[in-house]
């Protein structure tokens, strides 16, 4: 019985993956002088046949932030990461990872 257990722990565990499709990876674009802060969108599709759960979003930069529409997306469930850049005195080409 503990085998069988195992073995069927194991199967839901390959077969309950969850995976997020990205619209695009990068935000190109470019700032006018009078912009202080720019406020970008990147959809998403949860792929996967699981549920996905965005706890937390890390970035280590100030001048960033990110947060989604909402916290756990079903399969075939579509989101949105809304990015904000605070440009502040920043002059020249920024690049943020």
């Amino acid at each position: 019985m503990k085998s069988f257990i195992q073995i069927l722990f194991l199967l839901t565990a390959i077969t309950g993956y969850a995976e997020l499709q990205w619209e695009t990876s990068a935000i190109r674009r470019k700032v006018n002088l009078n912009e202080t802060n720019i406020i970008s969108t990147i959809n998403f599709k949860n792929i996967g046949n699981g549920n996905i759960k965005i706890d937390k979003i890390r970035i280590p930069c100030g001048c960033t932030s990110a947060d989604t529409d909402k916290e756990i997306y079903k399969p075939e469930e579509v989101g949105a990461l809304v990015i904000s850049f605070s440009v502040g005195k920043l002059v020249g080409h920024q690049t943020k990872y």
